[in-house]
């Protein structure tokens, strides 16, 4: 899949923008969770609503997929046990 992180503004501009590694992917995967798990509240005002505890257990999640095994493990024990 191509990566985008900015606007494309014209039809011939996204054609231009070739397909990214997975590498890449999972690099932008990995940065959007980041800012999430500290922008987010712990606790939501309206349930359902994304927590910086889903982000966290989403990127430990990523971090399996990818065998950061030690990295996932700390980020998924920062999930468990916190009762939300």
């Amino acid at each position: 899949v191509p990566v985008y992180t900015k606007e494309q503004t014209s039809i011939d501009e996204s054609y231009q923008t070739g397909r990214s590694s997975v590498a890449e992917v999972y690099a932008l995967i990995e940065t959007d969770l980041r800012e999430a798990e500290t922008a987010l509240p712990v606790t939501p005002a309206v349930k359902g609503r994304a927590s910086s505890l889903a982000a966290k257990g989403l990127l430990g999640k990523v971090l399996l997929t990818q065998r950061k095994w030690a990295e996932a493990a700390a980020k998924l024990a920062e999930v468990v046990g916190k009762g939300n």
